[in-house]
């Protein structure tokens, strides 16, 4: 039909949402027989325990009990826990059955436990894969919750308004693009975007901007959706739940907003928790990119065929109030400043961004090659008291200036539904919230703005990013507090009694130092951290072979990326298995790739680069599916690839994951070292890489039954000595190899011997 007449179909009310275990209002205590909280957890995993004797195939492992030991003294003892355990250790149920003995009241317990995690892969495993197992399981029932963040859920009541009237909300190219969205809001009981088959990536993340839930227009108690509403109904569960499953980002949210999300927990258990102080630097810092103004102002005002936006969803709202003409008029004059507000302030923008680029890429062309590019994007560091910065700085009112415009009409438009008229009508969109909202985010522009032209703290790192194309003007500015650790300890550590921070790489060479320096659990906080290395149950000596082979030529030659594609080449031709190889610059992957795809076209083996066939996730399970394939990876690759079997039999890793050292927020944390007295080498680089390099020697045994080869190509294991660093770090001995043809024979010695376990 035509658009005057196009019809969405009514919103559904949810049910009870299936992200939750147990029910809200029951009372799951049941009588407890008096047995400890140390001998509970045993009886899951001691021989003809629950665990036992409840899942089919489950094979005693001591290195879990052992864990799950450490970390019941942990919650009983109320004491901070770093637990390194690495594949196959079983440690998300060596870490869940002692929340669950301990939230559930055995021993002094009682308490609800909050489970934070980095990936979503390894959230969704605990709360739909481990947690309905231990409910199967336990002796007494729990409550569970699984929650993210606002803006994973469906707001039902944005939702409402663009289904009421889409023509104002939504461009002619998005009404199509919404649909899936209509089927899935018909069935979902979460409103969780994940669930949905196409998601944000499938149908613009501008659509559902317009309609997830958001803090800043929230009406709380005063929505008619308020009791039916997602995020209100998974909170109020997670608040009466005994076990909480968020991630990494969702924690530090509630930590900026005072704990509102969470409510009151002492325990915490950190997975994956050598992403904590990633996640805590993007939380805890400022942005301010060109894509984020075009966002916020596509919300007020938009042309396309049509005109879509608040203000014209507001002059809509007002004609059919039917006020009186002087006071229409007046609404009218109004959003039409405001219009012209926001159309000025998108070009300004646009235009003071052109500025920026050629500004900052002359000079950045005549700092010459003190910089590099990392993911296709250069970066350079910045301070507001260089006299180049100045340029940029001053010129700051060509955007600034009608943006204040834009906050003056808002705040105009906000002062209207003050009066006494306007507070007559029955604002069924709730227009001074939203306008309240917009305010508010446009002060936070502005302020973010101001802060990253001024760059003075001595506290942060600031830097720039210019595009990847000469031909766009998307310059992107950051700034990042470098400090991590006190900032830890004021915001996260003092309010807990149990913190558990769990990963399979935490130590080098064996010692926790540097995590614990990193994270902020040194100095006074290490008379409360206990740390623990879990063994391996695997048997690496049997079921890996790791070979260095000494004749390539050092990563820094001219030559290395085409000796590595020919050595590649060589490896896949000869044994056709599964082979990931892990890079760590962009640059000599995709120079690898152009030597490798004619050669392997021919030879009939499939070969795959991160970045140019698909998504990570798209491109891992093509992976698997082909077991004589290739896969080029670098950045994400080294962590949270889980390809177990023959789809992955040899790994290779070109390089030593050094970070690169003129990386604005790596040099800044170097210097950081140097001025305390440190030597920012052996101090900084060298444990992130080898706590990096530990990562990405991680993906190749994933199973007891796997099998495989491990290839460093980086001689300077051998021929430095920081290289042992990295070598007392693995679980394996290595060989260094002299020779090509001796590394091809020791390769089909290691596949063709007696142990070679069928797949």
């Amino acid at each position: 039909g035509t658009v005057e007449t196009f019809h969405f179909p009514p919103v559904l009310l949810p049910e009870t949402p299936v992200n939750c275990i147990g029910d809200v209002y029951d009372n799951p205590d049941a009588e407890r027989d008096g047995t400890s909280l140390t001998e509970a957890v045993r009886r899951w995993f001691a021989a003809g325990g629950k665990l036992e004797k409840g899942l089919p195939g489950y094979e005693l492992r001591k290195e879990q009990a052992a864990l799950s030991s450490e970390i019941t003294s942990a919650f009983s003892g109320s004491a901070f826990l770093l637990a390194e355990a690495g594949t196959g250790t079983g440690k998300s149920l060596a870490y869940l059955v002692p929340a669950y003995e301990f939230a559930t009241g055995t021993g002094n317990g009682g308490e609800n436990v909050v489970i934070s995690t980095h990936t979503k892969n390894l959230q969704d495993q605990l709360f739909y894969k481990d947690l309905p197992l231990l409910q199967k399981l336990a002796k007494r029932p729990f409550r569970a919750a699984l929650l993210k963040g606002r803006a994973n859920y469906l707001c039902l009541h944005r939702w409402q308004q663009v289904l009421s009237e889409p023509t104002y909300h939504l461009s002619p190219a998005e009404r199509d693009a919404v649909l899936p969205l209509l089927f899935w809001q018909l069935l979902t009981s979460t409103g969780d975007i994940s669930e949905c088959a196409s998601s944000p990536e499938g149908f613009s993340r501008f659509i559902w901007d317009k309609i997830h839930s958001d803090s800043r227009f929230c009406m709380n108690q005063q929505c008619r959706f308020f009791d039916r509403c997602y995020v209100k109904k998974i909170r109020d569960h997670a608040k009466k739940s005994h076990l909480t499953v968020i991630n990494h980002s969702l924690l530090f949210s509630d930590i900026n907003t005072d704990h509102s999300i969470l409510g009151s927990y002492e325990r915490l258990v950190i997975d994956e928790a050598h992403q904590l102080e990633k996640v805590a630097q993007q939380y805890l810092g400022i942005e301010f990119t060109l894509w984020g103004i075009k966002g916020f102002l596509g919300h007020l005002y938009e042309r396309d065929r049509f005109e879509t936006g608040l203000f014209i969803q507001l002059r809509a709202a007002a004609k059919k109030a039917k006020l009186a003409s002087p006071q229409r008029k007046r609404i009218d004059e109004l959003i039409d400043i405001a219009t012209e507000a926001c159309v000025q302030t998108w070009i300004q923008a646009q235009s003071w961004f052109q500025q920026a680029t050629v500004i900052l890429s002359s000079g950045y062309r005549e700092q010459g090659t003190k910089n590099n590019t990392y993911a296709g994007r250069k970066k350079a560091r910045y301070r507001g008291s260089q006299k180049s910065w100045q340029k940029l700085a001053e010129a700051d009112e060509l955007w600034t200036e009608p943006a204040e415009n834009l906050l003056l009409s808002l705040k105009n438009i906000a002062a209207l539904f003050q009066s006494a008229f306007m507070k007559e009508i029955d604002w069924q969109a709730d227009f001074p919230n939203q306008v309240k909202s917009r305010i508010e985010e446009l002060e936070e522009f502005l302020a973010n703005f101001r802060e990253l032209m001024k760059a003075d703290s001595e506290d942060f790192v600031y830097w720039y990013e210019l595009p990847q194309s000469e031909r766009s003007y998307d310059v992107r500015f950051y700034g990042v507090p470098l400090n991590i650790a006190d900032r830890l300890r004021e915001v996260l550590y003092g309010r807990l009694r149990t913190c558990v921070l769990s990963s399979a790489t935490l130590s080098v060479a064996g010692k926790f130092d540097y995590y614990s320096s990193r994270v902020g659990l040194n100095g006074e906080m290490s008379e409360r951290v206990i740390s623990y290395a879990a063994g391996s149950p695997f048997d690496f000596r049997s079921q890996c072979r790791l070979l260095i082979p000494s004749f390539m030529p050092d990563p820094s030659d001219a030559s290395f990326a085409e000796s590595a594609a020919a050595l590649i080449q060589k490896i896949a031709v000869t044994f056709r298995k599964g082979t990931l190889s892990l890079f760590t610059s962009y640059a000599v992957m995709k120079q690898c790739h152009e030597y490798l795809v004619q050669p392997l076209k021919e030879q009939g083996i499939a070969l795959l680069m991160q970045g140019q066939d698909s998504s990570r996730t798209a491109l891992t399970s093509r992976f698997r599916q082909d077991i004589s394939s290739v896969l080029l990876g670098t950045d994400s690759f080294w962590e949270g690839v889980d390809v177990p079997g023959e789809a992955l039999e040899i790994l290779i890793i070109t390089k030593l994951p050094f970070e690169v050292p003129s990386d604005p927020l790596v040099a800044a944390k170097m210097e950081r070292v140097d001025q305390a007295g440190g030597n920012s080498f052996y101090d900084y680089s060298l444990p992130e890489a080898v706590i990096r390099f530990r990562q990405g020697f991680g993906r190749l045994i994933r199973h007891k039954n796997d099998r495989g080869v491990v290839l460093i190509l980086d001689n300077r294991l051998i021929s430095k000595s920081y290289g042992k660093w990295f070598l007392k770090s693995l679980p394996v001995e290595s060989s260094v190899v002299k020779q090509e043809s001796k590394l091809i024979e020791d390769i089909s010695s290691f596949f063709m011997s007696d142990q070679t376990v069928s797949h």
